[in-house]
């Protein structure tokens, strides 16, 4: 009798146990839940403030300003750049903590449009090749991606459009314009995400994370102004065009 009250017992304990246990883990979650939707909230009426104050996002901007710090690596990038939100109870006491990070998409380089060399008559991409260059990717990855939209041999044709044919009408074959996202002919593909693109031309993850530091495929940027003209690129303009 004794043994079975002794069983009993322990196994009362050891089920308190494990309730107490499980009733932390609840409790610790809702509450990261809800510090986590604290941050998401901020930063949502940091942005609705900014829709409402400027039509042109800039990077002295509140909702760039006031998460920036040095405590904080929210994009694991091993570089801090953000600062703590301290959360506490009705007594003072700290429940949490949050970090925020907003990136304006818009201002990456739409990977849909950019270009891996000079060119492309008025298209007016980015050049692709030189910007990879410059954040440390190695040649031909630009090229890749181009191949990519384009469809690439031996399955693709691997030319923007369908190849030999003039899509645009415009009495030229096969030239980058020919290609559009929103309206694909051929074997083109738009690019939908970054990771898309691991494996191609030794596309690891270190190097998609270089990438999307300077490139999105989320951005639908036309290249063009508020007025819809075509922006002038500086590194080729004339004078005379920069003037007028």
């Amino acid at each position: 009798v004794l043994t079975v009250v002794a069983i009993m017992g322990v196994s009362f304990v050891f089920s308190m146990y494990l309730e107490t246990q499980s009733s932390r883990h609840f409790a610790a979650a809702t509450r990261a839940r809800y510090v986590a939707e604290a941050g998401v909230s901020h930063a949502r009426a940091l942005l609705d403030e900014d829709r409402l104050l400027s039509q042109i996002d800039a990077s002295t901007e509140s909702w760039v300003s006031q998460p920036a710090g040095s405590e904080a690596d929210v994009d694991g990038n091993r570089s801090p750049e953000a600062r703590w939100w301290e959360l506490a109870d009705a007594h003072g006491q700290p429940v949490g903590r949050y970090a925020l990070l907003i990136n304006d998409e818009a201002g990456k380089v739409n990977l849909n449009t950019a270009l891996s060399s000079e060119g492309g008559g008025d298209v007016g991409g980015v050049n692709l090749s030189t910007l990879l260059a410059q954040i440390g990717l190695p040649d031909g990855v630009a090229q890749a991606i181009e191949e990519y939209r384009y469809g690439p041999p031996p399955d693709g044709d691997g030319e923007p459009g369908e190849a030999t044919v003039d899509d645009d009408q415009d009495g030229t074959v096969d030239e980058p314009d020919e290609f559009q996202p929103l309206a694909l002919r051929g074997d083109d593909r738009r690019i939908e995400t970054l990771e898309e693109l691991r494996g191609l031309a030794g596309m690891n993850f270190s190097r998609l994370r270089q990438l999307a530091s300077v490139a999105t495929a989320y951005s639908w940027d036309a290249n063009v102004s508020l007025t819809g003209q075509l922006r002038l690129n500086v590194n080729t303009a004339t004078a005379e065009e920069l003037l007028s």
